[in-house]
């Protein structure tokens, strides 16, 4: 039955953002798939807005002509028609400060509505940036008027000085693209808007309501195609400027563009980049520039790598808004990621040519698939805002004054213009729909090109935007390759200052940013106006982009250099500082002195190691005394002995030698735990006194899974400061055997594991801890950075079990290890899953956390055979791989029966020293036997993954005591009646 489904109510005083998507990405909405799995989308019919009657603007009139233009032809022939508003006090007022705005005529039916502003500083030499706003078809006003142009628009409609303009830093240039944008036109015709489509109509639909643009929006119908226009209208711009302001005389070059813009930018910088070669070695006539650096603001780069971060933002976000219901975002997920979804016609789309009717039909369908299913529900379902999640979807912010001034007869004829405003061109959004270039797969190889290139790129992210959230924008940083990617993945994020406040965080390396921004939504530079300038000002001068300092170079001054010494699979850096006796300019590219010995002494460290030298000046520093906070409370811990006894108790370091900063030793700092996870192990060294070989041989302290927050570091520790929220990863190695030096360092010889005997464990108040070990979380909960030790351990066992997307798997064990390894499998794209268990709650608690995971119920007297039978028969298939997480034989036996011909099972779960296996079974099915113990460099991945949302860990806590109440949360913990997934003992510590 056809059915009408009624999004919402908007006018167009409603409607927030640069127009991308916009009502387009919604108004438009066409569902396809899946019906049956959620039957408000099983529609094949366009779903409808109502727009609310009286609350319209006023019907336009057709403008005049403009008056007191001037026409000038450039040497290329081309031509410009211009008026200077300034004079008249419309926008930019700074004294001294020119503005010129009109049209670049490059033929007759191609006329660019460009307007140029000089910098308020030394307009001869600054740069000249061009900026873009996306769409397609969003006029580039929208960044000049709502984000960072020389003015405001008042709610009076008058103009006023915008103190945080980008032409504080560049001149600056705006042009509405492609033709029909904004001002912007082929031919012009005098008609209405129609009220259904958007589309213009000539004056026998409902007579003469204003001037608009004609076009055929098919000529420009992606990306590329707006590309090589673009580079038209530039070259004629520059071939007219020496006639329209002899003032500027800088061929330094920046693109900076927003939202659809991540497909303009490297489009169009990369075009530029091969016709300005061209220029340059004499094949083609034109002004030659000097590219600089390309900015993407939230920006849509790349759907197949972005469309997953759609439902994991919806529930899973910044600001902790659960916009959709389970459903919901199980259904957009689904649809992501099932066969013939948006992931796999995004596949089938870039097989094809992109060239004839056919491949245009494959990839737009792919867009609708992608853009209706995955991205869209949210829309429908949410009520929250489609730029800013954190407001309603009637969102009223940025306000769209200047819409209605730039309709106004008098700031129509101080443009030069005698058109009719509209922000977004229906006709021009879909022309690019119908090609499908929202899904294209170019943009990523062009950033590699254009990175390889020299070209500075910054990519930046308010973290409240749903349409271009940040998790995607991070995921696309993470994935671009070009020479120095090792080097940028390994680099941390560190604060984005301003003036001593942090608004965001980045990382860089060389030429290459993400820039996360604070408090944002999707036109950054309106919610952060002082901190985008700033952003803006240091990439232009290439600075870095966390506080705006130079980037570090020796000097010849310098006391000490720093080696920056990664993990090769680490995404963090952990910093020394060295001193140098003494090192002259003469020998600047020698090894300095002692170099061999701190690799030596370091390797410690670093076990799969490289150097970086950053050299850095800064004074001497004691040895003898920490950086500390005030603490006040005495250290307890929690703690058993081989009588099975259990306590809380004092512990060590005790609160004097933390208060005078003696506790600590070279290289370590005090952390304040906040969240300490009981594991199965803590329980059995309680009980059972052992696990295997490792006994508990005297009053011993318990705990591995914790969290807390920097309270004393030592003057060695150069990369945390007191403040600082870490997850301990509880380990200290040799760096000396010979998995310490391959990097597996689980495998030390020497191994002190928190909480393994003789070495105590770190559910204490306050610990000691070697700085390396401690890795920041950001503003991630404590709790969640406790859980990412048994995340740790299931990421160790997605590695080394080669789980692939669609490979059918079989988890053992719904206890914590056994749950978290269900939610990595899921997020990895394995169908089916079972898990098995013999607890009906773990089973229905698995369900919750992964509704299409198929549990199945272990049977006491149900033999290993007959058991793998059935779970055989629950999946529809023989697993590939088994996750085995009890370590109990009938259950390894189990998994071992119902795998594939060449399957694995791979054991994570510590079980008896000696047991019993179908080793013939093993033999004939050729089924690998595989084992993990612990984990190594899983750390900074699984840090990635939470603080992203792919993994959501929040619901496996079901229970929470304090310190004080640790043998009561260990007798919840040990009794399965209680349902506990995993208990937290929370400590409340000075910080």
């Amino acid at each position: 039955m056809d059915r009408k489904l009624l999004l919402a109510s908007f006018t167009s005083s409603d409607v927030a953002g640069d127009s991308d998507f916009l009502l387009q990405s919604f108004i438009r909405l066409r569902t396809v798939a899946c019906g049956a799995a959620l039957p408000h989308f099983g529609l094949h019919k366009d779903i409808t807005i109502e727009l609310r009657a009286g609350e319209a603007l006023p019907v336009p009139e057709a403008p005049a002509n403009a008056t007191g233009v001037t026409t000038i032809t450039s040497p290329a022939g081309v031509q410009i028609r211009y008026k200077e508003p300034g004079n008249d006090g419309f926008c930019e007022t700074t004294p001294g400060v020119k503005s010129y705005s009109g049209y670049i005529d490059l033929a007759p039916d191609a006329h660019t509505f460009f307007y140029f502003f000089e910098a308020r500083h030394n307009p001869a030499t600054a740069p000249i940036t061009l900026w873009l706003n996306g769409g397609p078809g969003s006029s580039s006003l929208i960044g000049l008027f709502q984000e960072h142009g020389p003015c405001n628009v008042t709610e009076d409609l008058m103009t006023s000085l915008n103190p945080y303009s980008w032409n504080e830093a560049s001149n600056m240039l705006y042009i509405d693209q492609p033709f029909g944008t904004g001002f912007s036109y082929s031919s012009e015709i005098a008609g209405s808007l129609n009220n259904v489509t958007g589309w213009v109509e000539n004056a026998s639909y409902a007579g003469v309501q204003g001037e608009y643009p004609f076009i055929n929006a098919t000529a420009i119908d992606n990306s590329e195609l707006a590309a090589v226009a673009a580079w038209h209208i530039i070259q004629g711009f520059y071939s007219a400027l020496p006639q329209l302001d002899g003032t500027v005389e800088s061929k330094t070059f920046n693109l900076w563009t927003e939202s659809y813009g991540g497909h303009y930018g490297p489009a169009f910088y990369n075009h530029f980049y091969d016709q300005n070669q061209l220029i340059a070695n004499g094949t083609m006539n034109g002004t030659q520039l000097n590219f600089d650096t390309l900015g993407i603001i939230n920006g849509i780069i790349d759907e197949y790598i972005q469309a997953p971060y759609y439902p994991i933002f919806a529930v899973n976000n910044t600001y902790g808004i659960k916009a959709v219901n389970d459903t919901v975002a199980a259904y957009q997920q689904f649809a992501c990621f099932m066969i013939g979804g948006c992931l796999d016609q995004i596949g089938y789309c870039r097989e094809t040519g992109k060239t004839t009717l056919a491949d245009f039909a494959v990839c737009s369908e792919a867009q609708d698939m992608c853009r209706d299913n995955v991205e869209a529900p949210y829309y429908s379902y949410g009520g929250r805002g489609v730029y800013d999640i954190r407001h309603p979807i009637d969102d009223p912010t940025p306000p769209r004054y200047f819409v209605d001034l730039l309709n106004t007869p008098a700031a129509q004829n101080t443009l030069g213009v005698n058109l009719n405003y509209t922000e977004a061109n229906d006709e021009v959004y879909y022309a690019f729909q119908t090609t499908g270039d929202f899904v294209y797969d170019n943009l990523i190889q062009d950033l590699e090109a254009i990175l390889d290139n020299g070209v500075s790129v910054s990519l930046v992210y308010g973290d409240a935007d749903y349409i271009c959230n940040w998790f995607g924008g991070q995921a696309i940083s993470l994935q671009i390759n070009y020479t120095h990617s090792a080097e940028f993945r390994a680099s941390s994020y560190v604060p984005f200052t301003v003036d001593g406040t942090e608004y965001g965080e980045v990382r860089q390396y060389g030429n290459f940013s993400f820039l996360r921004m604070y408090e944002s939504g999707h036109e950054v530079p309106y919610y952060q106006p002082l901190a985008s300038l700033a952003s803006f000002e240091r990439a232009l001068g290439h600075l870095v982009i966390a506080d705006g300092s130079e980037p570090h170079q020796w000097d010849g001054e310098c006391d000490t250099y720093r080696i920056v010494c990664s993990f090769a699979e680490h995404y963090e850096h952990e910093q020394y500082d060295v001193e140098l006796q003494s090192w002259p300019d003469s020998d600047h590219d020698s090894t300095p002195p002692g170099l061999e010995r701190q690799q030596k002494d370091y390797n410690r460290e670093c076990p799969s190691f490289s150097f970086f030298l950053v050299f850095v000046q800064s004074p001497h520093k004691s040895s003898t005394m920490s950086s500390t906070t005030t603490v006040t409370k005495s250290n307890v811990g929690v703690y058993t002995n081989p009588a099975h006894d259990l306590w809380v108790g004092e512990s060590q370091p005790s609160l004097e030698s933390i208060k005078g900063g003696e506790s600590l030793k070279d290289g370590q700092v005090t952390i304040g735990i906040k969240s300490t996870g009981i594991c199965g192990s803590d329980v059995h060294f309680w009980h059972a006194g052992r696990i295997g070989p490792m006994i508990v041989e005297d009053t011993h302290i318990l705990g591995h899974e914790s969290a807390g927050v920097i309270l004393a570091v030592h003057p060695s520790v150069t990369h945390l400061q007191v403040g600082d929220r870490v997850a301990i990863e509880p380990n200290i190695i040799c760096n000396e055997c010979e998995p310490c030096l391959t990097g597996r360092y689980n495998g030390c010889e020497k191994m002190k594991f928190s909480s393994t005997p003789p070495f105590d464990g770190l559910l204490r108040r306050y610990v000691n801890h070697p700085a390396v070990w401690c890795h920041k979380i950001g503003d991630m909960s404590y709790e969640n950075g406790a859980l990412l030790e048994p995340l740790s351990v299931a990421l160790a066992g997605m590695e080394r079990s080669g789980i692939k997307f669609g490979d059918p798997v079989l988890i053992c064990g719904a206890g914590p290890i056994g749950l978290v390894t269900l939610l990595c499998c899921a997020a990895a794209g394995a169908e089916p899953i079972v898990i098995t268990d013999i607890d009906e709650g773990r089973l229905k608690f698995a369900q919750s956390l992964v509704a299409r995971v198929r549990p199945y119920k272990v049977e006491r007297g149900v033999g290993e055979e007959e058991a793998a039978s059935q779970i055989v028969k629950l999946a529809g298939m023989r697993p590939t791989v088994a996750m085995e997480c009890t370590g109990v034989e009938s259950s390894i036996a189990a998994a071992i029966w119902s795998m594939k011909f060449g399957g694995k099972v791979f054991v994570i779960g510590v079980g008896k020293s000696e047991m019993k296996m179908p080793f013939m079974r093993l033999s004939t099915m050729e089924v690998d036997l595989q084992f993990q113990y612990r984990y190594s460099n899983t750390w900074p991945r699984a840090i990635r993954l939470v603080q992203s949302g792919v993994l959501d860990l929040s619901k496996l806590t079901t229970h929470r005591y304090d310190i004080e109440e640790a043998v009561k949360a260990f007798h919840t913990a040990a009794d399965p009646k209680t349902g506990a997934i995993k208990v937290m003992i929370q400590s409340d510590v000075d910080s």
